[in-house]
């Protein structure tokens, strides 16, 4: 019940919700500015890299793993 009580105020939230519409045109030179800038932000900010890490490292061994230990199991 609370669940569901939960989904009805998450889709009245959306209702309410407007789009703006604003149209964006994606190109490839804009794509490999866009990765530069984001790698150029990694390598000046170290803790943001440091939590990247921590995700690829994670995602890559420890949900893995977690999911096999029933079939280990």
């Amino acid at each position: 019940m609370a669940a569901a009580a939960g989904y009805a105020v998450q889709l009245l939230c959306i209702a309410a919700m407007r789009h703006r519409g604003d149209k964006v045109v994606a190109t490839r030179e804009k794509t490999w500015r866009v990765i530069g800038a984001g790698q150029r932000h990694l390598r000046d900010n170290p803790p943001v890299a440091g939590v990247l890490a921590a995700t690829v490292v994670l995602n890559f061994f420890g949900f893995s793993y977690a999911a096999m230990l029933p079939v280990i199991g």
